[in-house]
């Protein structure tokens, strides 16, 4: 019926062959650099500033890639009902659930 529903588990082969059905999304990763050159007196010109005034120059990068849209280690983090609250991931290939407002 194309239907999958998954409880929490701690067997890691059981949760990657789920999180493989579930599908990947694609993610943006920003990612900051260490230090590329400290300035010398010769890059202050053009920004006016003093070389005691900005200390160092590093790079920013954005990396696309695709994560799972929930990573096998989610499904050991489930509540189990000890509390008298169940979770489950409920795959279903057929139509897009609305959001639960409760």
């Amino acid at each position: 019926m194309n239907t999958y529903i998954f409880h929490t588990n701690s067997d890691y082969e059981t949760n990657s062959r789920a999180s493989q059905r579930i599908g990947n999304l694609r993610a943006r990763r920003w990612s900051t650099g260490g230090l590329i050159k400290g300035f010398g007196k010769e890059d202050y010109s053009m920004f006016s500033r003093q070389p005691d005034e900005v200390k160092c120059v590093g790079d920013l990068k954005m990396e696309k890639r695709n994560e799972p849209a929930i990573p096998p280690e989610d499904f050991g983090k489930l509540k189990r009902g000890g509390d008298g609250t169940c979770e489950a991931v409920v795959f279903w290939l057929s139509h897009q659930f609305a959001v639960n407002k409760n």
